[in-house]
């Protein structure tokens, strides 16, 4: 599941690299973890994660497939067909 989450993380900051009006609507720094939907427990694993403080909010990179669906941000949801 480690590897789903990576390719996940992946996806999205590709995403991320190619829209900055998405990036910047996200915290200065954070820390970004993949959440392959397709994984019954991959949701679980994710917030299970350990993260450190010490580099920011942790915005969760939702992907169903090879398509990124939505971010979840400290200030909430943000999906990726609004925001770009």
């Amino acid at each position: 599941m480690v590897g789903k989450s990576t390719q996940a993380a992946g996806l999205a900051s590709d995403y991320l690299a190619a829209h900055a009006e998405v990036l910047e609507r996200l915290p200065e720094r954070f820390q970004l973890v993949g959440v392959d939907l397709d994984e019954p427990q991959a949701l679980l694993a994710a917030l299970q994660q350990p993260l450190d403080p010490a580099e920011g909010p942790a915005v969760y990179a939702l992907v169903r497939g090879e398509r990124l669906v939505a971010l979840l941000t400290p200030g909430g949801g943000l999906g990726v067909e609004e925001a770009a």
